[in-house]
């Protein structure tokens, strides 16, 4: 005669188990993005970019960037990262204008100091990435759906003095 099997019941027990807190909330997921801050700089398209982000002290992130062209602005734009009760979130402000398109964090690592965010809505970009790629060096991607074909732009910029 066979012996019962237990791993099904075990299985079906630890399956039906309530997850506990292991999962960080989106306030601690917003609090550890810290490698974000100061002031950044390296060149967009050709032109001259700089952008600053604040700390995310408080529950919120701001971020502020111009595209210099011939040494005047030819872009600029607000971002505010912050969270509500579905996560941690990107507001954007192109052209320093609100834009209510919440861009949502999709892909946290904080151990290799990366962050992605998503909104499939949004014409373009619809998926926007920051890795700290070293103590001085971050890396922002920005992806989607083009017209041109062209569906990639990225920076990469040195940490200034803040």
């Amino acid at each position: 005669m066979a012996k019962p099997s237990y791993l099904w019941l075990l299985l079906f027990v630890l399956a039906a188990a309530p997850v506990t807190g292991d999962s960080p909330s989106p306030a601690e997921h917003l609090a550890t993005m810290t490698w974000l801050e100061g002031k950044w700089t390296g060149l967009f398209g050709g032109n001259r970019f700089e952008a600053t982000y604040s700390s995310p002290e408080g529950g919120a992130m701001l971020s502020m960037n111009k595209e210099l062209h011939d040494g005047h602005p030819c872009s600029i734009e607000f971002e505010r990262f912050g969270y509500d009760d579905t996560g941690v979130f990107l507001l954007p402000y192109p052209g320093g204008k609100p834009k209510d398109m919440k861009f949502y964090l999709v892909g946290f690592d904080p151990n290799i100091k990366r962050a992605s965010f998503q909104n499939r809505a949004n014409d373009w970009p619809t998926d926007i990435s920051y890795e700290r790629l070293s103590e001085d060096s971050l890396h922002i991607s920005l992806s989607g759906p083009a017209k041109d074909g062209n569906g990639v732009s990225a920076l990469l910029l040195r940490l200034g003095k803040k």
